[in-house]
């Protein structure tokens, strides 16, 4: 029988949830970020964020990243994200900036 002790439970939430590198790169998803944006949730890892954000909304992605390093502050907006297929679909982005293990 399989044991919980190794099951995330972030998968379990209702939402997407990324973890992201400064540099962009997507580190950790949930199973509803893999529904979402329509891609299995082990191809995430090393792959730029940005990707899935739709061209025109480029630019408020990076004002809410610049402002979220500067300040430390939690940071939200609304955007359009791009599913593998590309099909679009609007979203609110709410991004906290936290200090990982390799600092």
């Amino acid at each position: 029988m399989p044991t919980l002790r190794n099951f995330d439970f972030a998968d379990l939430a209702p939402v997407g949830y990324l973890s992201v590198s400064a540099q962009g790169l997507i580190l950790d998803a949930n199973l509803a970020s893999a529904t979402l944006l329509n891609v299995a949730k082990s191809s995430f890892p090393g792959q730029a964020v940005r990707h899935f954000i739709d061209p025109p909304d480029q630019a408020a992605f990076a004002l809410l990243c610049q402002q979220l390093f500067a300040g430390g502050t939690a940071q939200s907006c609304e955007l359009r994200m791009r599913r593998h297929d590309g099909r679009r679909f609007s979203t609110r982005l709410d991004a906290v900036a936290t200090t990982g293990d390799d600092g």
